[in-house]
């Protein structure tokens, strides 16, 4: 039983500064590969920012933790480290992209173990690195 406030599809209506009352939920919009040092695979996924989640970042030097849920994945229940930027500059250079979606990228500090197959890309929670 997940102790975390339930998935909303609506971004918070709060200023950047202040605290959410419960950790908000963000829709997984895409799942990718990339490859990252050593040839090594890493996941990221695309989320759309909110104010909060701008400023979460922002104070974090654009590293935070991430929570992932209902993937139906490995990565379900993990809290991973990642690395946030806009789409704009990873994985490559696509301001046209960034400018049509909005998405930003994140790039979790694991292992690559495939895309999710039980019809839904999940949600993820975002917290402070420390």
């Amino acid at each position: 039983m997940s102790t975390y406030p339930p998935m909303t599809t609506m971004a918070p209506t709060m200023a950047p500064t202040q605290p959410p009352s419960s950790i908000p939920k963000y829709i997984i919009y895409r799942w990718d590969v990339i490859l990252g040092t050593a040839q090594h695979r890493v996941p990221i996924i695309y989320v759309k920012p909110d104010l909060y989640f701008i400023d979460l970042v922002q104070k974090n030097d654009y590293i935070i933790k991430v929570l992932i849920e209902n993937t139906g994945t490995i990565y379900d229940g993990q809290v991973v480290l990642a690395s946030v930027n806009k789409s704009s500059a990873v994985p490559n250079c696509r301001p046209n992209f960034y400018n049509d979606t909005g998405y930003y990228i994140v790039t979790l500090f694991t292992d690559w173990y495939g895309y999710p197959t039980n019809g839904s890309l999940g949600s993820a929670t975002f917290l402070n690195k420390v």
